[in-house]
């Protein structure tokens, strides 16, 4: 793969159609207040799976010391209140090297994000090695800390550096550095009035389409927390308002109830996720799908709001449903990284597979899908893929939060 890769404008600088906004998570924090404050007795601490990942883990047994020196710290720190170790959905036996005396290990499989919502009331604090688990938690406002400056030593260095940039825009109280030092406060302040230009621009919105279904489109059921909150906000502004989920599922949802996640929504619809390959069964499955898409149930007054960009999924429907307005939201990290200007070192490390590069080539023109780029991280810090084309060309509101 060339060391450098040239990429065309990712924001179109001509359109002030990109809205930085925060979420209505303050419909969280309201449920959190009408409960006691003896029932927020929970401190969380999120595992990570560490074991055979070499491209991670550069000294698996020093990270084990590290974590162990970890929970010590929480146990120490936390008397009174109830502590649970909340596992990653990827662990195998790594509780078996950890000491978690006095933690209820909650061991059901569901992602972290759904975990908050369902738990936020009871929630006190939230911990971990590294897990970004605990970045979500603070966004969504809980006292969030990770002990990232004490374990990275036992990460490999390209991991270390992928973690530095990761969380290169938290707070300085969201790092725990010394065993020796009880955690600050780190605690979001989340506005607990609605978001004025989101609220008005989706007044415009629903007034302009009267009695339409706004279809979520979710891949990662990581940002599904957000949706929900986002439909119960609709809902508020628009009680007529249908709301649908579509979902492209795959192995990420297999840890999660779809029929208690439908009962957030008015409709819901599951299309499989394929990932790009040169096997002619998958390749005829993309085929497949993408026709079932053509057909979907989106009428010409529907909006659609994408959680999803680049996705199969999600390209689908903005290529099949041209003429329904399309809302996209991203997370501030994600247009930065994937839609910012690079360096011509950024790229040194990533590489794309053979099966990516035929779906770039083949597949997406012969569906007629908007060309995307995607590039693999070789040490799972963040992978890098965008739209060819600029995203507030593409979508017509672009929401970044």
């Amino acid at each position: 793969m060339k060391k450098y890769l040239k990429l065309p404008p990712g924001v179109n600088p001509n359109k002030n159609n990109i809205f930085p906004v925060n979420l209505p998570y303050y419909l969280l924090t309201h449920s959190a207040h009408l409960a006691d404050d003896k029932e927020q007795k929970w401190v969380v601490f999120w595992g990570v799976p560490f074991r055979q990942l070499p491209t991670i883990y550069a000294d698996e047994k020093e990270f084990i010391r590290q974590a162990n020196l970890c929970l010590d710290y929480v146990r120490r720190g936390c008397v009174g209140c109830k502590l649970f170790y909340k596992t990653h959905p990827n662990e195998t036996d790594e509780q078996t090297s950890l000491d978690l005396t006095g933690f209820q290990i909650l061991s059901q499989k569901e992602v972290a994000e759904f975990f908050v919502l369902k738990n936020f009331h009871k929630i006190r604090q939230v911990f971990s090695t590294y897990s970004s688990a605990a970045m979500t938690a603070y966004k969504l406002g809980l006292d969030a800390h990770i002990f990232l400056p004490l374990v990275e030593p036992s990460l490999t260095e390209q991991n270390r550096n992928g973690n530095r940039e990761y969380y290169k825009h938290m707070p300085p109280e969201f790092f725990i550095d010394k065993f020796s030092a009880s955690p600050k406060t780190n605690k979001l302040n989340i506005p607990q009035q609605p978001d004025a230009v989101l609220r008005e621009n989706l007044l415009v919105l629903l007034k302009d389409r009267p009695a339409q279904t706004i279809w979520f489109i979710l891949g990662d059921p990581g940002s599904l927390t957000s949706v929900i909150l986002l439909a119960r906000f609709i809902k508020e502004l628009a009680p007529q308002a249908a709301i649908g989920l579509i979902i492209e599922r795959h192995h990420r949802w297999q840890v999660m109830n779809l029929a208690e996640v439908k009962t957030f929504f008015d409709h819901m619809l599951v299309y499989p996720r394929w990932l790009p390959s040169l096997r002619p069964n998958k390749i005829w499955a993309q085929l497949k799908t993408a026709w079932a898409l053509r057909r979907a149930p989106i009428a010409p007054n529907d909006i659609i709001f994408g959680f999803n960009y680049t996705a199969f999924v999600e390209n689908c429907l903005l290529t099949y449903f041209p003429s329904n307005l399309k809302v996209a939201f991203v997370k501030k990290e994600t247009l930065e990284f994937c839609y910012g200007s690079k360096e011509k070192a950024f790229f040194q490390n990533y590489f794309s597979r053979i099966g990516h590069r035929f779906y770039a080539r083949v597949i997406q023109p012969i569906l007629g899908l908007y060309p995307t780029v995607f590039l693999e991280d070789p040490v799972r810090v963040a992978n890098f893929d965008r739209y060819l084309m600029p995203i507030n060309d593409l979508y017509d509101q672009v929401y970044v939060y």
